[in-house]
């Protein structure tokens, strides 16, 4: 096996953009919580107290952020390293061999986080967006009455 001198500088860089990614999906969580909470509460206020066509096109698109919000909120797949098999499988190898099989590995979690991220962003922007028309709507809509 050839000298691989980078391959430790590597291996730190991908193992900080696991964890950068961890921290990505809990702070969109967040979001999608806080966005979920505040269309239930646009949908609450509205559905009962404001009536007229604006009312219940920002009621329908406060349930609409909700669902968004929702789907950002569903908890995925977050791809760990098995560590006994890690272990059984690597103990008595090469040093650089082992560490550029964790390194493969971590590229490999980095790009399937990488799609869940999307979709989450995907999910929590569709809510915001939505969730701020029907502020406005309701706004609208209870200005006018």
């Amino acid at each position: 096996m050839p000298n691989m001198p980078s391959l430790g500088l590597l291996s730190k860089e991908a193992s900080a953009e696991l964890a950068a990614h961890e921290r990505r999906y809990d702070a969109l969580d967040t979001k999608a919580g806080v966005l979920l909470g505040f269309s239930g509460v646009i949908v609450a206020l509205t559905a009962g107290n404001l009536h007229g066509v604006l009312a219940n096109v920002g009621t329908a698109l406060a349930g609409l952020a909700a669902i968004f919000a929702g789907g950002g909120f569903i908890p995925r797949r977050f791809p760990t390293i098995a560590l006994l098999p890690l272990r059984d499988r690597y103990l008595t190898a090469e040093e650089e061999f082992t560490q550029l099989r964790l390194l493969d590995t971590r590229i490999a979690m980095y790009r399937q986080i990488q799609r869940g991220l999307k979709w989450k962003a995907l999910m929590v922007t569709a809510a915001a967006i939505t969730l701020g028309l029907a502020v406005v709507l309701t706004v609208v809509a209870s200005t006018v009455s």
